[in-house]
């Protein structure tokens, strides 16, 4: 193994060894994509700190079981949008935010908004594309824009 001369240091010769510097150059990647993730969240939860929330039944898992598929979730939902009219933000779990929006002029804008404003998730849609194809639900940009003004009546 080739020796590392290190006296200028003050140091002795020392093996020189790939494992540390991979382990440091691991440890840094993963500090790298931990420090982006958070200021991810962070700017994420900045940009929905507008919108109003119900109080979170738990700290940890935030609205989760708040609205049940039975007719007791139908009237908490119903109380939810007569509450917010305009739009709520509800947590599920302590880092996913769901946005449901209520009026119909808000949701207009987002539907009329170009794909560089309101993209679509990749991930959710991802699981639709073998069944479906790369149609007008799935598609995106100038193939979204040319579908969707064929189908507009004029």
């Amino acid at each position: 193994m080739s020796q590392l001369s290190l006296s200028w240091l003050g140091l002795g010769p020392v093996a020189a060894s790939p494992w540390p510097l991979l382990l440091l150059v691991g440890a840094s990647w993963l500090l790298a994509h931990v420090l982006a993730w958070t200021y991810a969240f962070y700017d994420n939860c900045r940009r929905l700190r507008c919108f109003p929330q119900p109080p979170r039944r738990n700290w940890f898992w935030g609205h989760q079981g708040m609205v049940n598929p039975t007719e007791e979730g139908m009237r908490v939902l119903t109380q939810l949008v007569a509450t917010y009219p305009q739009g709520f933000k509800v947590w599920m779990g302590p880092i996913s935010p769901l946005l449901s929006l209520c009026h119909p002029d808000i949701i207009r804008s987002v539907i009329n908004a170009s794909a560089a404003i309101a993209p679509k998730d990749k991930f959710f849609y991802s699981f639709l594309e073998p069944w479906l194809g790369d149609g007008l639900l799935l598609s995106a940009g100038d193939k979204w824009s040319r579908h969707r003004r064929m189908l507009t009546p004029a």
